[in-house]
C-alpha cells in the first residue's frame, strides 16, 4: 500500500517534470549553436578573406629579369602569414624546354619552422622562404605556388628566364698538301649544339658534300668540330666556308656562326697573295694587314690562318683576341673591322717589330 502511494508522490512528479525541462532545454541549446556555427563557416566560405599585405617575389627582386646560371635561387614572403593546421604549400613547375610537362616540386603540410622537400627547403619564420641553393640549366621555365588554408587560397606566379652566356664560333684553318683542315668550337651555356659545315656559294650557303666533319661530346658546355677538306673541293676564286651552330633560331645560328673569309683561302693556296711567311720565322703570330679579326701563324715558314670570333679584334698589344672597345683603343682598327697604320709591311704580333 505504501508502495504505491510513494509511486503517485506529487512532488517527486513535479520533479521529474522539471528535470526533463532542463534536459530538453540543453539540447535545443546545443542545436543552436551547431547551427550558428554551420552557418558561420558557410558565411567564412562565400568570402574567401582577401590579405592585401601578402606578397612573394623571386630573389627578393619584385621586377622581371633574367638569371645567370649559379645566381642564387629563393622566393619569400614579404610578411609572415597565420596559417592553420590543415594548411598546405603546394609548387609546380613547367620547365621552358617543355611547358606542357607538370612538375609538383613542393607539396607539404605548413607546421613546421623548417620543413625538407626534395631539392627545396621551406622557411616558415620569420616569414615564408622556399630556397634552392642556385640556378642551374634546365630550372627555367613557371613556377606557381600555391597556399591552401581552410579559409582560402593563394596564388603566385613567377617565371624564371636564365641568361644563357653563348660565345661565337671560332674558326681556325690549317692547309696541309691535298687538303685544309678545319676546327670550328662553339659554347653555349645550358645548350650545347654541334657545329655543321657549310659552303657559301654566291651569297647562298649549303651543305659541302664528301666532307666528313665531326663533333665532340661538349666539355664545359663547349663543342669542339672538325674536319678534312679536299681542295678540289671547294672554288677558291668565288666560294668560302661557315661553320655554323646547329640551332632552331636561324637568326641566333646566322650571328654566331664564323665565315672564313675568301682570302685567307687564297692566301694558304696560291704564291700570290698579300701575306707571305717570312723565311726566319719559326713559330711566329702576325696580324692581316687588312682585316682585324684576322691574324696568322707562321711555323717554319708554314703558313696558319684563323679568325677571331664575334665580337674580338685580333690584338697586337696581348697577340690575342680581345674585346673590340679594346683593340680600338689601340688605334690600330677602325670599328668596321679595317687594319690601320700597317701599309704593305707585315707586322709580328709577339715581337711588336715590323718585317719588310
Amino acid at each position: 500500500m505504501s508502495k504505491d502511494m510513494g509511486s503517485c508522490n506529487p512532488q517527486r512528479m513535479i520533479a521529474g517534470i522539471i528535470i526533463g525541462l532542463m534536459i530538453v532545454t540543453m539540447l535545443v541549446g546545443i542545436l543552436i549553436l551547431g547551427l550558428k556555427s554551420s552557418e558561420s563557416e558557410n558565411q567564412e566560405a562565400n568570402n574567401p578573406i582577401v590579405i592585401e599585405d601578402f606578397e612573394c617575389v623571386l630573389n627578393n627582386i619584385s621586377e622581371t629579369r633574367k638569371y645567370k646560371v649559379n645566381s642564387p635561387f629563393s622566393i619569400s614572403c614579404t610578411r609572415s602569414l597565420q596559417f592553420g593546421s590543415n594548411s598546405r604549400l603546394i609548387m609546380k613547375f613547367n620547365p621552358n624546354y617543355n611547358l606542357s610537362q607538370e612538375y609538383v616540386e613542393v607539396n607539404v603540410s605548413i607546421e613546421n619552422d623548417i620543413i625538407k622537400a626534395g631539392s627545396w627547403e621551406v622557411r616558415t619564420s620569420p616569414h615564408i622562404e622556399l630556397r634552392r641553393g642556385l640556378i642551374e640549366c634546365g630550372q627555367d621555365g613557371v613556377y606557381d605556388i600555391t597556399f591552401q588554408t581552410p579559409k582560402t587560397n593563394i596564388s603566385f606566379v613567377f617565371i624564371v628566364d636564365i641568361d644563357k652566356e653563348t660565345t661565337g664560333v671560332e674558326l681556325k684553318f690549317t692547309e696541309k698538301e691535298n687538303e685544309y683542315l678545319i676546327n670550328c668550337t662553339y659554347r653555349r651555356e645550358c645548350d650545347p649544339a654541334c657545329i655543321i659545315l657549310w659552303e657559301v656559294r654566291n651569297g647562298s650557303i649549303g651543305p659541302l658534300p664528301h666532307v666528313g666533319f665531326n663533333c665532340s661530346d661538349p666539355v664545359d658546355w663547349m663543342v669542339h668540330c672538325w674536319g678534312n677538306i679536299p681542295k678540289t673541293s671547294i672554288n677558291l676564286e668565288n666560294n668560302t666556308l661557315m661553320c655554323r651552330p646547329n640551332i632552331t633560331n636561324q637568326t641566333e645560328a646566322d650571328y654566331f656562326g664564323a665565315v672564313l673569309p675568301n682570302n685567307i683561302l687564297q692566301c694558304n693556296n696560291i704564291t700570290d697573295c698579300d701575306f707571305h711567311c717570312p723565311k726566319e720565322s719559326l713559330d711566329d703570330y702576325f696580324i692581316d694587314t687588312t682585316y682585324c679579326n684576322i691574324f696568322h701563324r707562321c711555323v717554319n715558314g708554314t703558313l696558319y690562318s684563323e679568325t677571331c670570333s664575334i665580337g674580338t679584334f685580333f690584338s697586337t698589344r696581348h697577340c690575342t683576341c680581345a674585346h673590340i672597345d679594346e683593340v680600338l683603343q689601340d688605334r690600330s682598327c677602325t670599328r668596321d673591322g679595317l687594319r690601320l697604320e700597317t701599309g704593305n709591311q707585315i707586322v709580328l704580333c709577339r715581337a711588336h717589330k715590323s718585317i719588310t
